[in-house]
């Protein structure tokens, strides 16, 4: 029960998508009914062969528990059931196909076979169901990088350029071969988008700077479908220590899509890794960068008249 103990004290500090894990305890060689009901008392989830308690251990447990137990009181799994809300899988009660019918207990849970052993999964999919990031959060936090990548030239048709800058050549033909929009539109649909007020003021400040009218047009759109949120990092984002890869601007910008509970939409991946590296995983969608191009397309050539030249 020690183990059972720290199991589920470990999950509470060890979050999964901001959702505390199941403890499941599967055990191949069975389980006696007063160990499966004590875990799932416990809120462990129990998985395994059911098999009677020996006899020496029933007459020792027999002893114990007295002729008229008082409701609620007795612990003796075996011979008494006084638990409110809780259906008790006892080995001799058996489903219309001959199999020991299934609890649904209000804790824990149990899946418990009369015949066959318990096998450990190959995949955990196959035993847990796996809700992935994409059904289980609606609320998204845009990062800069990504209102940038939803409003570039180079992501609306605009790739098949030669830029004078050997970064915008490499994320054109980054584009052109994997666009980026698709990906994200999929991932933002039907999902509430959030902006944190240090992203949205830096943001403008450099749609100010480099953006075209296209991209400013773009960014006046995108913006009427998102809502502007106030920095609120969460606790641990406090906890970071500030390093070259962890700076203000991010810790706002992440924590506070921490703060709600959302999905950070970024394409700052070193921000995530090194967080990650001080104990702080983030929930984030992450993609490939793209730059606002559109000023810059008047010193650039199109592709097709570079390649006639050549």
């Amino acid at each position: 029960m020690d183990h059972a103990d720290h199991f589920l004290h470990c999950r509470t500090h060890h979050p999964h998508e901001y959702v505390e894990p199941k403890v499941i305890f599967h055990f191949c060689q069975g389980v006696t009914p007063p160990l499966q009901k004590a875990l799932i008392r416990l809120g462990v989830s129990v998985k395994g062969t059911l098999q009677p308690v020996c006899e020496d251990v029933q007459e020792k447990l027999r002893d114990t528990c007295p002729e008229e137990c008082p409701e609620g009181e007795c612990d003796n799994d075996v011979y008494c059931d006084s638990a409110e809300n809780e259906t008790v899988l006892e080995p001799s009660r058996q489903s219309d196909g001959g199999q020991p019918t299934r609890m649904a207990p209000s804790g824990g849970q149990s899946e418990l076979t009369g015949t066959s052993p318990c096998k450990f999964p190959s995949d955990a999919s196959s035993e847990v169901a796996d809700t992935t990031v994409e059904d289980s959060i609606m609320t998204v936090n845009l990062d800069i990088t990504t209102v940038i990548c939803l409003i570039s030239n180079l992501c609306h048709g605009h790739c098949n350029y030669v830029f004078q800058d050997a970064v915008l050549n490499f994320q054109a033909k980054q584009e052109r071969n994997n666009a980026v929009l698709p990906s994200l539109h999929k991932f933002m649909q039907g999902k509430e988008l959030l902006i944190s007020e240090t992203a949205l003021r830096d943001f403008h400040s450099i749609l100010a700077t480099v953006g075209g009218e296209r991209e400013k047009e773009r960014a006046r759109e995108l913006l009427t479908r998102v809502t502007v949120v106030p920095d609120s990092p969460s606790p641990r984002t406090h906890l970071l220590k500030e390093s070259g890869k962890i700076k203000g601007r991010p810790k706002v910008i992440f924590g506070t899509g921490d703060h709600h509970k959302a999905v950070t939409m970024t394409a700052n991946t070193s921000f995530a890794r090194a967080a990650a590296n001080q104990g702080v995983n983030y929930v984030v969608f992450v993609h490939e960068p793209r730059a606002l191009t559109e000023k810059k397309e008047k010193t650039a050539a199109l592709l097709h008249d570079v390649d006639n030249t050549t």
